[in-house]
């Protein structure tokens, strides 16, 4: 018993640690859409994928969409590379991002699609290690985007955030609990295991041109 709650207490503590030293390490490098200007670009303006559907973006989405095409009309970036989950022919949602970005008047060149962001690990992993981005800003929503920013920082990206929460979303409690347990995972491998995304694959330079990531 004595060993049981040992154990508990020192997985509770762990928990609680790593959540706030990720909260915090991040927290100086998120801001709002009205801290970004020319005078702050990057190689890229990278929106993290979220759900999408028959209909279009959802909400969350649209949001990190709109986020990002305020950020590109200020002259921060004149590149945005989606990055999501395309891992089954009837699911694609940099193809829904790109087609939203489009319809904004984003040129097709300008857009970079990474088709194997299953994760943030992955995404921030790949936009170093596949699209050579070096500065960045990353946007997503204010409960994720601590994660994101940390992770980017530890593979290798001079990274920071744009809160992009214009809404009130649902499941906002799940979403929370869910990211806590994340931040542990995030973690763990970005700072024991090291690990590689299930995907990697031939250098797309983000200098180049967009068309060449598209199917």
């Amino acid at each position: 018993m004595r060993f049981l709650i040992t154990i508990t207490i020192v997985a509770v503590v762990s928990f609680t640690a790593i959540n706030l030293y990720i909260l915090q390490t991040a927290r100086a490098d998120c801001h709002t859409i009205e801290n970004f200007g020319p005078d702050d670009s990057v190689d890229a303006i990278i929106v993290l994928g979220a759900a999408m559907y028959n209909s279009g973006p959802s909400l969350m989405l649209r949001d990190r969409l709109e986020a990002a095409i305020s950020l590109y009309d200020a002259g921060v970036s004149e590149r945005i590379l989606v990055s999501g989950d395309h891992g089954r022919n009837d699911y694609n949602e940099v193809e829904g991002m790109r087609t939203y970005l489009l319809a904004a008047g984003i040129p097709d060149e300008h857009i970079f699609m990474d088709h194997a962001g299953f994760d943030t690990y992955s995404s921030m992993y790949r936009a170093n290690d596949v699209f050579m981005i070096k500065t960045a800003v990353i946007s997503t929503q204010e409960f994720h985007l601590s994660r994101a920013v940390y992770l980017a920082r530890r593979l290798g990206l001079d990274a920071s955030g744009v809160i992009c929460d214009q809404h009130d979303y649902l499941f906002m409690g799940r979403n929370e609990i869910r990211e806590s347990l994340a931040r542990v995972k995030a973690w763990l491998q970005a700072e024991l295991f090291h690990s590689k995304p299930r995907y990697l694959g031939d250098v797309i330079d983000i200098r180049g041109s967009g068309l060449n990531t598209h199917d």
